[in-house]
């Protein structure tokens, strides 16, 4: 595999993430977090090593990254350097009274909206002023992992465009091709868990049985960044 390496597979969709960017031996570079700070989302047209800072890869510019347009990569800082064991144990504390029928613990949500949809029509919300804050319109996409317990002690995470982005967000590329200047993308890091969701049990005339949906429990961000193509 490429930046990635590790135990990555597809299983109903939920991707179970052994990153060796990040279980490795090696210490995040602090430079990261001195160029952008703990709670950014480092966004660069290379893979961001977590060992090795590059002030050459990064366009970085009142507070927004920016790319040519093509394949990203990116690096999560979560907020406030917390790993993600402590990060985990706040939303089950916060979301106690749905910490019940759970389907996939130590779930980790990276979510992308864009400015404008696949034919070039600019969205109507208001683009988010800060890192805690989530555009009020339907995301694009959405990479859904499972943090396996060796992850969970570390507060960073790579993503490559090639390895794990594209896999999950494939209309992304079509619609980079025909992104133009000026073109923003927002990228927010949640991290949660997946219940079913007895409570809403319906019938289905359709499948003649009751069905019992999922429910994805997301945090507030981790880490945030904006985007845009140069």
């Amino acid at each position: 595999m490429g930046k990635m390496r590790g135990i990555i597979m597809l299983i109903t969709s939920l991707v179970i993430l052994n990153c060796a960017s990040i279980v490795s031996a090696a210490e995040l570079d602090q430079s990261y977090v001195s160029a952008f700070g703990w709670g950014s989302i480092a966004v660069s047209n290379s893979f961001p090593a977590k060992d090795h800072y590059s002030p050459s890869q990064f366009d970085y510019r009142d507070g927004k990254f920016y790319i040519a347009r093509g394949p990203f990569d990116l690096r999560v800082l979560n907020n406030n350097g917390q790993n993600y064991k402590d990060l985990l144990d706040e939303v089950r504390s916060a979301q106690n009274a749905k910490y019940n029928n759970i389907l996939d613990d130590n779930m980790l949500y990276v979510t992308v909206w864009l400015s404008h949809s696949p034919v070039g029509v600019k969205e109507n919300g208001i683009w988010p002023q800060s890192s805690a804050e989530i555009p009020n319109w339907k995301p694009y996409g959405e990479m859904k992992f499972y943090l396996q317990s060796n992850f969970l002690n570390y507060n960073t995470s790579g993503y490559s465009w090639q390895d794990e982005i594209i896999d999950h967000i494939p209309g992304l590329s079509s619609w980079m091709n025909y992104a133009k200047p000026g073109y923003r993308i927002f990228v927010v890091a949640r991290v949660g868990f997946k219940r079913s969701a007895v409570e809403n049990k319906r019938w289905d005339p359709a499948q003649g049985r009751y069905v019992i949906p999922w429910e994805f429990i997301r945090s507030a961000p981790i880490a945030a960044a904006t985007i845009v193509i140069k």
